[in-house]
């Protein structure tokens, strides 16, 4: 189970995400690219890496079932964070990586 499914069902609390950072490190990456370990698309990814603050818009969005940057401009015009997120987003939608 990825990180962003273990803080989804209750397992993980968005806190713990260094430690799982760490544990992807000590295992040398055996189960993969760590955005895979960790459950984030290219796209959320790529805003995390920029703009850490993002991991609680990427699990609200995936709570909210919809897509991490139609929640991010849902949420702009009343949150100084999203309003931040959302360009960097906007930018980075399209990224697919190398896979």
């Amino acid at each position: 189970m990825s990180f962003v499914d273990s803080v989804i069902s209750g397992d993980a609390e968005v806190e713990e995400i260094s430690e799982w950072v760490a544990e992807w490190h000590d295992s040398g990456g055996v189960s993969g690219p760590l955005r895979t370990y960790l459950g984030f698309s290219w796209h959320e990814y790529a805003v995390w890496v920029l703009k850490g603050e993002a991991l609680e818009y990427i699990v609200g969005a995936r709570r909210a079932g919809v897509d991490f940057n139609e929640y991010l401009a849902s949420l702009k015009d009343g949150d100084l964070v999203a309003a931040e997120l959302f360009p960097i987003s906007e930018l980075h939608k399209g990224d697919v990586g190398p896979e």
